[in-house]
């Protein structure tokens, strides 16, 4: 993602790969637009940066945005918080958009959400020791559990 080498339309045209009649129909996708400026992913992302209580833009650029955590995120172990939780939103948006692609399917924001829970729970819990949250508390508040805030513990 951060070399713009995923296969969207635009990295397949511009290595010459024909497309399908239907898949031309629509405006060139680029990586951001599938990850960050798609009227349906943004909302969720800006659902997730409220629950921060951070209305930050997204860059127009992946790297950026990895590398620029809301300004509440202060520490390194906040900062490793959002690595992971932004590689599943960035994931699993990725999943979500060739589900719609090549399989007709539909986007759903609370599905994507709760993969995203899922996934960022699971790889904090067994890769981060100082991460204790059980999911049901991940899942009530995760502004809190990326802060790193006791209150739960």
């Amino acid at each position: 993602m951060f070399l713009n080498t995923l296969p969207t339309k635009e990295q397949l045209l511009n290595r010459n790969v024909a497309l399908q009649a239907d898949q031309q129909r629509y405006a060139l996708e680029t990586i951001h637009h599938v990850i960050f400026s798609c009227c349906y992913v943004n909302r969720v992302w800006k659902q997730w940066l409220q629950l921060l209580q951070s209305p930050s833009p997204l860059c127009h650029v992946a790297f950026t945005n990895f590398l620029a955590p809301p300004s509440i995120i202060s520490s390194k172990e906040q900062t490793e918080r959002w690595w992971v939780w932004w590689a599943a939103m960035c994931w699993y948006t990725w999943k979500m958009r060739n589900q719609c692609v090549f399989e007709q399917g539909q986007f759903d924001g609370h599905k994507l959400g709760q993969q995203v829970l899922m996934f960022s729970w699971s790889w904090l819990s067994a890769f981060n020791n100082s991460f204790s949250y059980s999911f049901t508390q991940w899942q009530l508040n995760i502004g809190l559990c990326l802060l790193g805030s006791r209150a739960y513990e």
